[in-house]
C-alpha cells in the first residue's frame, strides 16, 4: 500500500512520510480462533448476499430480514461472485460514529419549514460525497452509537427519526454502540428490526458460551468488489450501560474478535476487501495529535492499532469522541500502510477514505483519508439548494416533522439562567458559544455542580434524603445554553439529562466515599487503563476534597492514581466509619462507568423518580425568584505538603494547591488565595494559572484539631483540610506506611493485586472530646 493525498482543503490528511511509529510495523499478528467459527452463510440466512449469524433470544437473520434489519439485497452480493477483469476500482468508503441521535434544526415561526439545519447538512454531505465516486463505488458504515444519548427531538420518540434518517441515507452496515444497550437487550432487537442495516458486534457474546449474540459480519458488493464489515463494541460496556440491561452478554476482546472474523472471511475467500468497524479509540484526537503519541497513551488504541489483523484493510473507530484520520503500519509489513479514522461525533465530520483497488489481485494500491467538516462543506449553500436533492429531501421531511413534534411538546418554558451554565471543556482551551463538542470528561464543571445538587435537592424531602449528590461527566450531553431572554426549555434541559434514568439513593461508608473518589483515576475490574483514564465526577456544592497524585506501581510507564488526602461534607470532615447516602443516578448506583465501589453499598433505594422530571422541577423551582446563575467553585484541588496533617505549633510549613481554575463557559481566571488556620488568617498570595503556594509559621498559641482552609477568588472555592496542631511537649509519634507495591510485574497493577496506597497516622495522644482526624488515607482501585 502507499499513500496518495488527493486532498487538501476541509481535510485531515495522515501523510506516510511523517509517521514513524517504530515499533508499531513490528507487532506480530496472531488471528485468535474461537470455537465457535463463522457459520456457511447459506445455512444462517435466506438472503442472496451473506450476514453472520445473530443467536440467542435475538431473532435470526433470516427473520430479520424480513423485519428490514439486514442490509438490502441491491446492497449485498453472493460470496462467492467472481469480479469482473479491471485495472484500478476506486471504493469510496464513507463513515460517521457517535451520531447520538442528532435530529437538529431550526423551524420557521410557522413551524411549517426549517431554516436551517445541521442534520440537513449532514444528509446533503453524504450525498455529495457519494455523487464524488457513485452510488455503485460507495458505501456508507458506522462505527456505532447511531442513537442513545440523543437530542430531544430523537429521543423523545425513542430514536424513530434519527433510524428513518439513516435508513434514508442508505447506512448500510454499523458496529453496535454501547448506547445501542441504553435500553437493554430487548430495546437492541428493537432498533434492530427498525433500521436497514446489520448491526455487528463480533465481540458480545451469550454469556458463559462461545455462541455469538449478534451478526459478526456483513458482505457488501460495492464498484463489484466484496467488502466484508466487521463490528466490534469496546470491552467496557458492562461499565458505561447499566448491568441489569445487559444480564446474560459478555462483551471479550474486540480485536480478537474482529481477527478472528477477518480471518476466517480470508480464508474461506468471503472478502476482497475487509472493514474494522470499532466502536473503541484513540484518547485524544486532533491535527496537534498523532498516532505514535495515542498508541503510548491508550492499551486499547495499541491493540487496534498494532494487532488487528493485516488481512483488514481499513479501520474505523468511534466511542472517544475524537476526529482523527490517519495512517499506521500495517502488522508484519516494514511499509505498508493503512488508514485508521474517527469522525469525533454528532455528525460534525464525515470520514472519508477512497481505496485504488486492483480489481485482479484485490491488492489495495494507494488510498486517501481524510474528515470533512460539514459545515465547511455546506458553507451558505441555501436550504432550497440542498434539498434539490431527492434523498435529502425525505430526509428534510423526517427532521421537519421530528422538530414539529418536539416543539410542541419541548417548547415550554421550564427554568431561568443568569448565563450558560455549561460542562468542562480541555484545559487552555475555548468554549465557544453553542459549540456542541470538545468537552472533557476530565474536567469539573459548573453543570456538573447543578446537576449534584438537583440530585441532591429533588430527594431531600424522602425520609433517607441524599447528604450529597454526585454525576458521572458521560450523563451530562450537552450544555445548558438559555435563550436570549434566559428561558430554558423543556427541550434544552432534557437534552442534558437524555437517559431516562431512574434516581437512586446509595449508602456509602465515608471511607468508601473516598474510594468513589479515588476511582475516578481509572482502571478497569481486570486492572487494565480504560479508553477515558480519568473521569471527574461532578458533586453537590457542599462537598470539598483534596488530593495528590502518585505513580501507581504496578506500571512502569508513569501513569498515575489519585490519593485523597481529605473529604469534607457541610465543612465538617467525613467519618470513614460513618454511612452517607448519595442522590445519583441508577447507572451509577449499579457501578457504571467503573465506579465499582457502589457495589459494595449497604443499601441501594431506587426512587422511581425518573432524571428528567425532577430535573425539570428543580430548574423550575431553583429559578422560580431569581435565575439560576453557574457556580464556579471547583469542588477538588490538588495539593502538596498535606500527606501530614498533624503539626507543631511554632513550625514552619509549605503548602501548595493547584489545579483550582474550572474550565465551564464563563469561569473566571483565578487571581488571589487567602489561607486561614481555623479564625486566623495566616497569609495572602497570587494564584498563577491555577496554583498557589504558601509558607507560613504555625502560630505559638494555636493548639488541638482546626480547619485549615483557603478562600480562592474570584471563583468561589473553598479548600478545606483538617490538621491537628500540638504543643511541642505533646508532638506525637508519627508512623508512615509507604505505599505497597505488591507484584511490580507490568500490568500488575494496584487493582489487580489489591494492594493499598495508605497513610496511617498513629496519634500518641487523644483528640480532643467529641471530634475526630480522619486517620486513614487509602487508595485502593477495585
Amino acid at each position: 500500500m502507499r499513500l496518495v493525498p488527493r486532498w487538501s482543503s476541509i481535510a485531515t490528511i495522515a501523510s506516510a512520510s511523517a509517521l514513524s511509529l517504530g515499533a508499531l510495523s513490528t507487532a506480530a499478528f496472531a488471528a485468535t480462533a474461537y470455537e465457535n467459527e463463522i457459520e456457511d452463510p447459506t445455512e444462517t440466512s435466506s438472503q442472496s448476499g451473506e450476514s453472520s449469524p445473530m443467536s440467542g433470544d435475538v431473532p435470526a437473520v433470516d427473520e430479520i430480514s424480513q423485519q428490514s434489519g439486514v442490509v438490502p439485497q441491491s446492497h449485498v452480493v453472493d460470496p462467492k461472485q467472481k469480479i469482473a477483469p479491471a485495472d484500478i476500482v476506486e471504493l469510496n468508503l464513507l463513515n460517521v460514529n457517535d451520531f447520538h441521535g442528532r435530529i437538529d434544526g431550526e423551524l420557521s415561526d410557522d413551524n411549517t419549514s426549517l431554516i436551517k439545519s445541521s442534520t440537513v447538512d449532514f444528509a446533503w454531505t453524504i450525498e455529495q460525497l457519494r455523487a464524488e465516486y457513485g452510488a455503485s463505488n460507495t458505501a456508507f458504515l458506522s462505527a456505532g452509537d447511531n442513537v442513545g444519548a440523543s437530542l430531544f427531538a430523537s429521543s423523545i420518540d425513542k430514536d424513530v427519526p434519527t433510524i428513518k434518517l439513516l435508513n434514508i441515507l442508505g447506512l448500510q452496515a454499523s458496529a453496535i454502540g454501547n448506547h445501542e444497550f441504553d435500553g437493554g437487550w430487548e430495546d437492541v432487537r428493537r432498533i434492530q428490526n427498525l433500521m436497514d442495516a446489520p448491526i455487528l458486534g463480533a465481540n458480545v457474546y451469550e454469556a458463559g458460551s462461545d455462541v455469538p449474540a449478534l451478526p459478526e459480519y456483513t458482505v457488501l458488493d460495492v464498484a463489484g468488489l466484496r467488502v466484508g464489515v466487521i463490528g466490534a463494541v469496546t470491552q467496557e460496556t458492562p461499565s458505561l450501560v447499566n448491568p441489569a440491561m445487559i444480564a446474560g452478554l459478555e462483551f471479550r476482546d474486540l480485536v480478537d474478535a474482529v481477527n478472528r472474523v477477518a480471518q476466517q472471511l480470508e480464508a474461506d475467500d468471503r472478502a476482497d476487501i475487509i472493514v474494522a468497524e470499532y466502536h473503541d479509540g484513540a484518547a485524544e484526537g486532533s491535527s496537534e495529535s498523532n498516532p505514535e503519541a495515542q498508541v503510548a497513551a491508550s492499551e486499547t488504541f495499541a491493540r487496534i492499532v498494532n494487532d488487528t489483523s493485516s488481512n483488514v484493510d481499513v479501520i474505523f473507530t468511534g466511542h472517544t469522541h475524537k476526529e482523527y484520520a490517519w495512517a499506521v503500519p500495517v502488522p508484519g509489513s516494514t511499509d505498508a500502510m493503512r488508514p485508521i479514522v474517527q469522525t469525533g461525533s454528532y455528525g460534525e465530520y464525515i470520514g472519508q477514505v477512497v481505496l485504488s483497488v486492483n480489481a485482479q489481485t484485490h491488492e489495495v494500491e494507494a488510498f486517501d483519508a481524510r474528515n470533512v467538516s460539514v459545515a465547511a462543506m455546506v458553507g451558505e449553500t441555501p436550504m432550497a439548494t440542498l434539498r434539490e436533492n431527492s434523498v435529502v429531501e425525505q430526509a428534510y421531511q423526517v427532521i421537519l416533522a421530528a422538530l414539529v413534534k418536539a416543539d410542541d411538546e419541548g417548547n415550554r418554558p421550564t427554568g431561568l439562567l443568569g448565563a450558560p451554565i455549561t460542562r468542562g471543556y480541555p484545559e487552555g482551551g475555548y468554549w465557544l458559544p453553542f459549540e456542541e463538542s470538545g468537552d472533557s470528561r476530565a474536567e469539573a464543571s459548573a453543570l456538573g455542580t447543578l446537576v449534584a445538587d438537583s440530585l441532591r435537592d429533588s430527594l431531600n424531602g424522602l425520609e433517607s434524603a441524599p447528604d450529597l449528590g454526585v454525576v458521572n461527566p458521560g450523563g451530562l450531553r450537552t450544555d445548558l445554553v438559555p435563550n436570549d431572554d434566559g428561558v430554558i426549555t423543556v427541550a434544552q434541559a432534557r437534552a442534558v439529562l437524555p437517559f431516562n434514568n431512574e434516581l437512586s439513593i446509595a449508602s456509602l461508608t465515608g471511607e468508601q466515599l473516598i474510594t468513589m473518589l479515588e476511582q475516578q483515576w481509572q482502571r478497569n475490574a481486570d486492572g487494565s487503563l480504560p479508553s477515558r483514564p480519568y473521569l471527574q465526577l461532578g458533586l453537590s456544592d457542599n462537598v470539598s476534597y483534596t488530593y495528590s497524585e502518585i505513580v501507581d506501581p504496578g506500571y512502569d510507564d508513569g501513569r498515575t492514581v489519585g490519593v485523597i488526602n481529605s473529604l469534607t461534607i457541610n465543612g465538617h470532615p467525613v467519618d470513614p466509619e460513618q454511612t452517607y447516602r448519595v442522590g445519583t443516578f441508577a447507572f451509577l448506583a449499579a457501578g457504571g462507568d467503573n465506579f465499582r465501589v457502589f457495589n459494595e453499598a449497604s443499601s441501594v433505594l431506587n426512587t422511581g423518580f425518573l432524571d428528567w422530571e425532577s430535573w425539570l422541577a428543580y430548574l423550575a423551582s431553583t429559578s422560580k425568584t431569581s435565575p439560576i446563575e453557574p457556580d464556579f467553585a471547583r469542588q477538588g484541588v490538588e495539593t502538596e505538603g498535606l500527606t501530614d496533617t498533624v503539626w507543631t505549633a511554632g513550625e514552619t510549613r509549605t503548602v501548595t494547591f493547584s489545579r483550582m481554575n474550572i474550565f465551564s463557559y464563563g469561569a473566571p481566571e483565578n487571581t488571589e488565595a487567602v489561607l486561614n488556620l481555623g479564625d486566623t488568617e495566616i497569609a495572602t498570595a497570587p494564584v498563577v494559572e491555577g496554583s498557589v503556594s504558601f509558607e507560613f509559621k504555625v502560630p505559638d498559641d494555636l493548639e488541638g484539631e482546626v480547619e485549615l482552609w483557603a478562600e480562592v477568588n474570584p471563583s468561589g472555592t473553598r479548600v478545606s483540610v483538617p490538621v491537628n496542631v500540638v504543643t511541642p511537649a505533646t508532638e506525637p509519634a508519627i508512623t508512615v506506611t509507604a505505599a505497597k507495591a505488591g507484584n511490580k510485574e507490568k500490568g500488575k497493577n494496584l487493582a489487580a493485586t489489591g494492594a493499598s496506597v495508605a497513610m496511617m497516622l498513629v496519634l500518641a495522644g487523644g483528640v480532643g472530646a467529641g471530634g475526630y482526624l480522619l486517620v486513614r488515607r487509602s487508595h485502593t482501585i477495585s
